[in-house]
């Protein structure tokens, strides 16, 4: 087996686009372990990346829904019909954005690399103990799945603006409710009690989803600093194959890693562009698109 830098272009043959493959150069048995180690690497950061969408994903589509409440319920029916469905809307959809704080936090752990779980483990239980609003956002999701729906009021306001009434709808959760699982409370029991007997939720959920995602960074880019070399080798061969669509004056091309075997080619894999480019490893001097 024969592996190589290769490179896949478009050229006109009487008046017809032909795909064209070529091969760069070849490379070493080394460098082809090396670049299967490069690829290795680069999956694990876009699994450790990947692991925090279900929390912002829900936490988009939690803020998504306050923006417009009364989107898809029935204009026909009465005010206390369109309460209750809101009730359960936002409960439904602020359960599924609670329970993302403890999917998120242990599928990130399970990906991290074992010389990162003391500290990672130092920095959660740090946020539980010490931060009483992650504190209390995080047993209310042990509240939301051992005893009852979180939410349990909702308003509805209009207000008279230049002529055109704007209508406001919050929602609270009685805390008086929550006080009946006493159990439940540990940890946020002092900053419970201190809250209004009424709570807004929107600035707290906000906290504590915005000082977890500032601990998945912290690691996400310690993980990156660790793959840098694996990032600059993938570069390296890249800006090989640019070089080559250069001198050959190639506009657009396709880069990639290819086997020989017995005169027969066969693509074995990508560079990683995308995230190439995103990290600003490359700059794509020539190429127009990358299909």
């Amino acid at each position: 087996m024969i592996y190589c830098l290769g490179i896949q272009y478009e050229t006109n043959k009487n008046n017809k686009k032909v795909a064209v493959i070529k091969d760069v150069r070849e490379m070493s048995d080394c460098e082809f372990d090396e670049y299967q180690t490069c690829l290795k690497t680069v999956t694990e950061y876009r699994n450790l990346k990947n692991s925090i969408y279900l929390l912002k994903e829900n936490y988009r589509v939690f803020n998504l829904y306050l923006s417009n409440p009364e989107y898809g319920i029935d204009s026909s029916y009465s005010l206390n019909l369109k309460m209750n469905r809101m009730l359960l809307d936002i409960n439904a959809i602020f359960i599924n954005l609670l329970f993302s704080f403890t999917a998120t936090k242990n599928h990130f752990e399970f990906l991290l690399d074992d010389v990162d779980k003391s500290e990672y483990k130092d920095k959660t239980d740090n946020l539980y103990n010490n931060d009483s609003i992650y504190g209390f956002i995080w047993e209310l999701r042990n509240y939301a799945q051992h005893f009852f729906l979180p939410f349990t009021n909702v308003s509805i306001n209009e207000e008279l603006v230049q002529n055109q009434a704007l209508k406001n709808i919050s929602f609270q959760i009685n805390k008086n409710e929550l006080l009946k699982n006493k159990n439940n409370w540990k940890v946020a029991t002092e900053y419970l009690n201190r809250l209004p007997d009424f709570i807004d939720i929107t600035n707290l959920i906000q906290h504590a989803v915005t000082e977890l995602l500032t601990v998945y960074a912290y690691f996400c880019d310690k993980k990156l600093k660790r793959i840098d070399n694996n990032l600059k080798k993938l570069s390296g061969w890249f800006n090989e194959i640019q070089q080559y669509a250069i001198e050959n004056k190639i506009t657009v091309f396709h880069p990639f890693i290819w086997g020989l075997e017995e005169n027969q080619p066969f693509k074995m894999g990508k560079l990683e562009l995308e995230l190439l480019l995103e990290l600003n490893y490359i700059s794509m001097n020539v190429m127009e698109q990358n299909k």
